[in-house]
């Protein structure tokens, strides 16, 4: 298998199930040769298999950190998409071109098209560049299997959502990972659409940055940029 795309999903009512069939309906669409996994942090609307290639269902909502490493246990691919349930994918080489970027990334986000866009395809195609960038996002990035096995899993102590990404992407640039954007790729993303529908004790926003500040230090957050800047020149 040559890529395993992980989607964790908490669907809590219609609304989310119609965003999240969106995303992947468009990854059906423009991809070829992936397995699709999808974990399901204990959806309230029911099962939301999607149909998945690979699907595990929490009892109960256990947080973005543990759903993505059950994603990566179950992964079988060679490369790893890590990607948001309110983003769509375009054009049939997105994959190729994140898998490309490896060349000269170690872990790769797409570039994200401004909101709103009415001909977002259109646009997504026209704004393809062989440019790299400094952006990496938590809503979606690649990595090949063996640089996640590298960094190790994602941090559960950071619980529901928030700070988990910047942490990992953080012990991804102590062990010398380069880490960025390319713009040969361009994604739409909704923003918070499961977040905003969540209670503020399944978020933990809060609590996960006093975490990550305990961890780092409280400038961390805005001293990893200029540090993946550099590792990318």
């Amino acid at each position: 298998m040559r890529a395993s795309i992980i989607v964790p999903v908490c669907n809590y009512g219609k609304g989310l199930i119609h965003i999240t069939a969106n995303c992947i309906g468009s990854i059906r669409q423009h991809t070829k040769d992936f397995e699709l996994v999808v974990i399901d942090n204990a959806s309230s609307a029911g099962r939301q298999k999607f149909f998945a290639d690979k699907y595990f269902r929490f009892k109960r909502n256990m947080g973005i950190a543990p759903a993505w490493n059950k994603g990566l246990e179950l992964a079988s691919g060679k490369y790893v998409c890590i990607m948001n349930n309110d983003i769509m994918v375009f054009g049939k080489t997105w994959l190729d071109d994140l898998i490309a970027a490896l060349e000269k990334l170690d872990i790769v986000s797409p570039s994200i098209l401004p909101d709103p866009l009415t001909e977002r395809y259109v646009e997504a195609m026209k704004r393809r560049r062989n440019r790299f960038g400094r952006k990496i996002t938590g809503c979606c990035f690649l990595a090949s299997k063996k640089t996640f096995d590298e960094i190790g899993e994602f941090d559960e102590r950071f619980e529901g959502a928030y700070y988990e990404d910047t942490d990992y992407f953080r012990r991804a640039e102590l062990l010398g990972k380069k880490l960025g954007n390319t713009e040969m790729v361009w994604i739409y993303h909704m923003g918070w659409a499961t977040t905003n529908g969540l209670r503020q004790t399944e978020v933990n926003a809060p609590e996960n940055k006093k975490w990550f500040e305990e961890k780092w230090g409280k400038d961390a957050a805005y001293s990893i940029k200029e540090k993946i800047a550099k590792l990318i020149k």
